[in-house]
């Protein structure tokens, strides 16, 4: 094991990667591209040359014949994502890519090896999504120390467990492409799921759903600055 484990956030639409920097405080690092979040995408823009992320995600708008996006709602399901030269890849060997790219830029960045990860999954991921999320880390020479829910993450990282009475929490997660709600029970000690929905393609649903939320959130606005539009 190497002296940091780095954790990975692998989504349909984006990965990002963090680490515990020295004071205890969850980081996010910042890819090439000087953001927190790199795009999902893989476009094989010649025989010989692939990119991922922005690169990818823009020539997908011109090229999208060559390009590879929601790599993740295929993973467990297929074994066929894309020809690329006569070759068919899997699914696995297309998210690889991806994390490649994002464990590389933070290894440049830091100017250390990323080794051990901890990957997050959708909460009702199936063992068999789970195992190619594995496969895909193990191709892209990771070791992973585990795949955990993306609701056990988001709760330890705010904090919650280091309340001492027992709470529920709602967490959700509104996805590029899904939109993923947990009800969980945590304290000091343990952290368990109550129940957990998703719906995992919304596809344009999802554009709906964003623009009536945005919409929602101003009009409370409004109600509460009496039209104004100042929150303070």
């Amino acid at each position: 094991m190497s002296k940091n484990a780095f954790g990975i956030h692998f989504g349909a639409t984006s990965a990002s990667i963090a680490y515990v920097d020295p004071t205890g405080y969850p980081t996010v690092i910042e890819n090439k591209e000087g953001q927190y979040n790199t795009p999902a995408v893989v476009n094989f823009l010649s025989p010989n040359t692939v990119v991922v992320g922005d690169i990818a995600k823009k020539e997908a708008e011109i090229n999208p014949g060559n390009t590879i996006q929601l790599v993740l709602t295929l993973m467990g399901k297929t074994d066929f994502a894309y020809n690329h030269q006569g070759k068919d890849l899997s699914p696995e060997e297309v998210a690889a890519l991806i994390l490649i790219k994002v464990t590389h830029d933070a290894a440049d960045l830091m100017d250390t090896k990323v080794q051990d990860v901890i990957i997050t999954c959708p909460d009702d991921a199936g063992v068999t999504t789970r195992r190619a999320i594995e496969t895909a880390a193990e191709v892209a020479c990771l070791n992973v120390l585990d795949v955990v829910d993306e609701s056990i993450a988001a709760v330890t990282y705010y904090g919650f467990t280091e309340e001492y009475s027992p709470k529920n929490v709602l967490v959700y997660d509104s996805g590029g492409n899904s939109f993923c709600a947990t009800i969980m029970q945590v304290n000091c000690e343990e952290m368990s799921i109550i129940s957990s929905g998703c719906d995992a393609d919304l596809g344009e649903r999802q554009k709906n759903f964003q623009c009536s939320y945005i919409r929602h959130c101003f009009e409370l606005s409004n109600k509460h600055t009496n039209g104004s539009g100042d929150g303070t």
